[in-house]
């Protein structure tokens, strides 16, 4: 077969396809009605499933910031002496060294 019978059985084809639709209106609106609802069918399920890609991708986004700014660190020292003494300094001779007098203390 060469390239001009290919192209001649082709082109016979879609003539004959056009005269029978044509002549039988009604079936060719039902095939092309079927042929559109097939094609938005195919096109809502890959709408969805990018939608959920993109929802799954922005949970795990979320799930790393969260990681990243909320980490509590491992080795802190929560021990603190609070040491009241006459000598002047940020937690001495203010409110707290008054507090310790009025109950008392030294």
């Amino acid at each position: 077969m060469d390239f001009e019978s290919i192209f001649g059985r082709i082109v016979d084809g879609i003539t004959g396809a056009g005269k029978w639709m044509s002549e039988n209106k009604e079936a060719a609106n039902l095939l092309g009605s079927v042929a559109v609802a097939g094609g938005s069918y195919l096109a809502q399920k890959e709408m969805a499933k990018d939608a959920l890609k993109q929802q799954r991708a922005l949970m795990e986004h979320q799930d790393r910031l969260k990681q990243k700014y909320s980490a509590v660190p491992k080795d802190v020292d929560l021990s603190y002496n609070l040491v009241f003494d006459e000598s002047p300094n940020l937690a001495n001779g203010g409110i707290l060294t008054e507090l310790k007098n009025r109950k008392g203390g030294a």
